[in-house]
């Protein structure tokens, strides 16, 4: 009991040496740190997600929502009249997308498919709301009487290039087929021209949302509070937003979240520390006479005490490493179900290097924390009445 090393060996044998009471305790830690791992992977990947949404939009954004509406999904339409935005000063360019399921037909195959009618400048913007937004056959729409159709669209429809397909009862050529993509907002949609939508469906004006960009200097608050004066008043009630507003929003929101999930899983792992804690002090009443004998050959009281804490800290370093690994495929396993749900959002990695390490370490910690008093306890036994213990 000279080394650390002695230590060390030795409280891997104690631990070894009562396994079904070692696994108890484990699972214990392990249920913890799942919860603690798992909550926090799926709270990182929902804002990294986010984040990168937002970022791509650009800083100097302002969205024309449906007043109510919280996201860009929502189904509440605008009717405006864009071309108020013309004069407003601060404003370099805008446009509108409208989203439509409406019936669509080709040949033998008739159904519902996504619509989307786009203005000119949102063709033009496509990445900024779409993220991977390229063209692999054909070009963008030119012609009122054209669309451009998803790589889902055309495999669906089985439509190539100057094809012809039937919205509603208005026909169309398919001038491009985009590459395919992750997003769940353009998969599977055709994109028509906006007014061609509007022509289809004779609904003019309507818009799921509008959208203006700040010119390069302008400052975008005021630029935003410009274009609600110019659009409000028009029928449809609006709300304005800018993307670094939003961007603002969604961390407090995530943050709290966050806080909130975190809390909760705290809870568990603390019943997995109390756990751990009343394995230690058992082990101690359970080897006093053992404590004796290490006394009377010479080990000292901080060694008794640190080889307590190095058997709680292992039971912590298993327990964590195990609800580490498991916390992770439960935020992989999250993400993905979240992403197969089509929610428009797409959320980043839950698996970030460093959460992971300090987990670990936490875990470590914890045990060694959970064993401090069971193996003070055990270090301020008298010797000899632990030798006389039974």
């Amino acid at each position: 009991m000279r080394t650390l090393w002695d230590l060390t060996r030795l409280a891997w044998l104690n631990v070894a040496r009562r396994p079904g009471r070692a696994l108890l305790t484990i699972v214990g830690i392990a249920v913890g740190m799942t919860a603690v791992v798992g909550m926090l992977g799926l709270s990182q990947a929902a804002r990294s997600g986010i984040e990168a949404q937002l970022s791509r939009l650009g800083h100097d954004l302002v969205l024309v929502l449906p007043g109510g509406a919280s996201d860009l999904s929502a189904e509440a339409t605008l009717s405006l009249d864009l071309d108020a935005l013309e004069t407003v000063e601060g404003v370099r360019e805008y446009g509108a997308l409208w989203r439509r399921s409406l019936p669509v037909a080709t040949g033998n195959r008739r159904g519902f498919l996504m619509t989307i009618g786009m203005s000119p400048a949102s063709f033009r913007e496509a990445d900024r709301f779409f993220g991977d937004f390229s063209v692999a056959q054909g070009r963008l729409p030119q012609a009122r009487d054209e669309t451009l159709l998803s790589h889902g669209a055309a495999q669906d429809l089985g439509l190539t290039l100057d094809d012809e397909v039937v919205i509603r009862d208005q026909a169309f050529r398919v001038s491009g087929v985009l590459a395919p993509s992750d997003s769940d907002e353009v998969q599977g949609a055709l994109l028509v021209p906006l007014a061609s939508l509007w022509t289809v469906t004779g609904a003019s004006s309507t818009m799921s949302l509008a959208w203006a960009r700040a010119a390069e200097g302008a400052e975008v608050q005021a630029v935003a509070e410009r274009v609600k004066q110019a659009l409000q008043g028009q029928g449809s009630p609006i709300q304005v937003q800018t993307s670094a507003r939003i961007s603002r929003v969604v961390d407090t929101v995530l943050r709290a979240l966050t806080t909130a999930l975190t809390a909760i899983a705290g809870l568990a792992l603390a019943v997995g520390a109390v756990g751990l804690a009343n394995t230690m002090a058992t082990a101690v009443v359970e080897r006093t006479r053992e404590i004796g004998v290490f006394m009377a050959v010479g080990a000292r009281r901080r060694q008794i005490a640190l080889l307590y804490i190095l058997e709680a800290g292992m039971l912590g370093l298993i327990g964590g490493t195990v609800g580490v690994l498991i916390g992770i495929g439960l935020a992989l396993s999250l993400t993905a179900a979240i992403g197969g749900l089509g929610s428009g959002v797409a959320l980043g990695s839950p698996v970030h290097g460093p959460t992971i390490g300090l987990a670990v370490l936490g875990s470590v910690a914890l045990g060694g924390l959970a064993g401090w008093w069971p193996a003070r306890r055990a270090a301020s036994l008298p010797p000899v009445e632990a030798l006389r213990h039974e």
